[in-house]
């Protein structure tokens, strides 16, 4: 994204001369908008660029979908930009679109003038939007995970010259222009460590369609970093996994009693997650997070979990409070203050790398963070997952769930789940029919089209 935007302001430093390019940044989450001003802030660390671009990319902000269209006061779907009123901008660049709802995403391109453009950046394979719709899925085509470009003739002379050759061979003809000729998908993953299996596996479930049988002979796997325990087959499995639980977020609370930097603190914080597939019932959120903080106490009796606020306690904010900074889905953990003795601050990384201090009184809505939701997860990355699944069969489990959680590793995933409930979800596809597809695609008789 950084590369594409700084190709954007050289294109109209080139073509107007003084004029700076009017750049607008979002995201539908506070929390993804705060990602994607710190993946800016990293894109630019490696960028040789002239003073003028690099000055006019930093001053660029992020902000929330909902921001930027300006919410009216009375109601959170009247805002001050539409087409009668349309942004100022020249780009609209939004990250995360996959958790765009269709409503919102009707309001943000009506916002959007006619003569800019507007760029979303997103994985169609991850979940959709938790309202109405699938407008990005739809927006990208008929679902498949072809690694090839679909493009008219006047689109591919436009692209064969900044291309140098490179575009032969590498597309699909269509008969027509469209909007596959504004679809690109980038088959490559850069999250995963060297070596991992993780990319595989991912490639895996976005092609497992009706036959799961590739996904899971990889997750069989003894040795790689994916792996599957089955409690139909092994009664202590889920005992194996709180065992990896406790052993992580011991190394964190052991950290945050003997006083050590925050950073320190956090890092750790960040290797190991429990991702669930629900909040409440049996291998639950509830459950996972009972569990953990109870053999911790009795691992750690100096971890006073008995008390509200405790000292190596993880939490999770559960609503944006702008006042802050602080987003909804945002993880800090609980430490002694280092300049006040007997008092307590909540330690959270800043978008520009930074630490954060707060004192808990100053809080938004949180909660304790052992485990949380998959859907909570959006956006975020750990060294090591544990994926729990239910037991039980449930409306719940998708391709997309499970697709989503497996990605927020970096290095190792652990899944808890029966090879029935597997299958069941590795051949249920979130169904969204809003009829977006269809108008903007037509029917596809030829198989599926380009993917994200």
């Amino acid at each position: 994204m950084t590369r594409v935007l700084a190709l954007l302001h050289l294109a109209a430093q080139a073509r107007d001369g003084d004029r700076p390019l009017r750049v607008a940044l979002a995201a539908p989450t506070g929390k993804a908008a705060a990602r994607l001003q710190e993946s800016l802030r990293e894109g630019l660390g490696s960028l040789t660029l002239e003073p003028s671009v690099r000055a006019a990319m930093e001053r660029t902000p992020a902000s929330t979908i909902h921001r930027l269209l300006g919410v009216r006061r009375g109601g959170s779907t009247r805002f001050r930009h539409d087409a009668d009123t349309p942004l100022p901008h020249d780009v609209v660049i939004v990250d995360e679109a996959s958790m765009v709802s269709l409503p919102l995403m009707a309001k943000l391109v009506a916002a959007v003038r006619p003569d800019a453009s507007l760029l979303l950046l997103g994985d169609r394979d991850q979940l959709a939007s938790v309202e109405a719709g699938a407008a990005f899925g739809d927006l990208c085509g008929p679902a498949g995970s072809r690694p090839v470009l679909r493009l008219s003739a006047d689109a591919a002379a436009t692209v064969a010259g900044p291309m140098a050759g490179q575009l032969a061979g590498s597309f699909e003809t269509a008969d027509a222009p469209g909007i596959w000729d504004a679809v690109v998908r980038l088959d490559r993953f850069h999250r995963f460590a060297g070596g991992s299996d993780l990319g595989a596996v991912a490639s895996a479930i976005q092609r497992a369609g009706d036959d799961p049988d590739e996904v899971l002979d990889l997750l069989r796997g003894e040795e790689g970093t994916v792996r599957l325990l089955d409690p139909d087959v092994d009664r202590g499995s889920r005992a194996r996994v709180e065992r990896m639980a406790v052993t992580a977020y011991r190394e964190v609370a052991q950290l945050a009693l003997a006083g050590a930097p925050a950073p320190q603190v956090l890092e750790a914080l960040g290797h190991f997650r429990v991702l669930c597939a629900r909040r409440s019932g049996r291998e639950g959120v509830d459950d996972w997070n009972r569990t953990i903080e109870a053999r911790l106490s009795a691992e750690l009796p100096a971890l006073h979990v008995g008390q509200r606020w405790y000292v190596g306690r993880p939490v999770m904010i559960t609503e944006n409070d702008h006042t802050v900074r602080l987003y909804n889905g945002d993880v800090g953990v609980v430490l002694a203050d280092p300049e006040r003795a007997g008092r307590l601050v909540v330690a959270f990384w800043t978008p520009d790398g930074h630490i954060r201090l707060l004192s808990p009184s100053r809080l938004p809505a949180c909660e304790t963070t052992y485990a949380m939701t998959i859907h909570k997860s959006q956006g975020s990355q750990f060294e090591h997952v544990a994926v729990v699944l239910t037991r039980e069969p449930s409306p719940v489990l998708t391709r997309e769930l499970l697709y989503t959680a497996l990605t927020r590793a970096s290095e190792q995933v652990t899944v808890l789940g029966s090879e029935p409930i597997l299958r069941t979800t590795l051949t249920r596809p979130i169904q969204r029919a809003s009829g977006l597809q269809q108008r903007l695609w037509g029917r596809q008789d030829r198989g599926p089209g380009p993917g994200r």
